[in-house]
């Protein structure tokens, strides 16, 4: 080999050496965050995703693997996107609702989909479950921001959530 091909060798070898190392500091990087995310409590993350449900709060993140399995037992779920608007909208007064029940937990179950999805169930029976359609007036014609402004409208929402209470029987 002469010294011109040594030359190009060497340096096409430390070039990707360093194109190893970025994508090696980029992917332990990207491992570490999702690491320390996992470390933050759920009604922490939950208020950072839903800022009108505070922390303390009683949201409690789970898989799809879970929310099948807690599907047979009791409970509330909520499967929403941060993302999307009427998600965003029915967090809070959700919460309201279980509060004054004295539940102490939701499900909840994130989903690339923009409908939000509430699912009550006892001993494995599902006593309602409610998407968008059954939740928001379809009429509506103002922002989702606006829809629970109105105290008729807040009231239908627990009057279609009255279920709730059959759990702590």
């Amino acid at each position: 080999m002469n010294k011109d091909n040594k030359v190009l060798r060497i340096t096409v070898d430390v070039i990707l050496i360093c194109v190893a190392f970025v994508f090696l500091y980029f992917g332990v990087k990207e491992a570490i965050e999702k690491i320390e995310a996992t470390k933050i409590a759920d009604d922490v993350k939950f208020n950072r995703s839903y800022r009108d449900v505070e922390k303390g709060n009683l949201y409690r993140y789970i898989d799809e693997k879970k929310m099948n399995a807690l599907l047979k037992e009791s409970g509330v779920f909520f499967r929403g996107n941060p993302d999307d608007s009427w998600s965003q909208v029915v967090a809070k007064p959700l919460y309201d609702v279980i509060k004054d029940h004295g539940i102490e937990e939701i499900y909840y179950f994130e989903t690339d989909e923009n409908v939000p999805c509430i699912i009550v169930v006892r001993e494995g029976d599902v006593l309602v479950e409610l998407q968008k359609d059954d939740l928001f007036d379809e009429e509506f014609e103002g922002s989702p921001i606006e829809y629970f402004e109105d105290e008729d409208r807040k009231n239908e929402f627990e009057e279609l959530l009255k279920c709730v209470g059959e759990l702590k029987e």
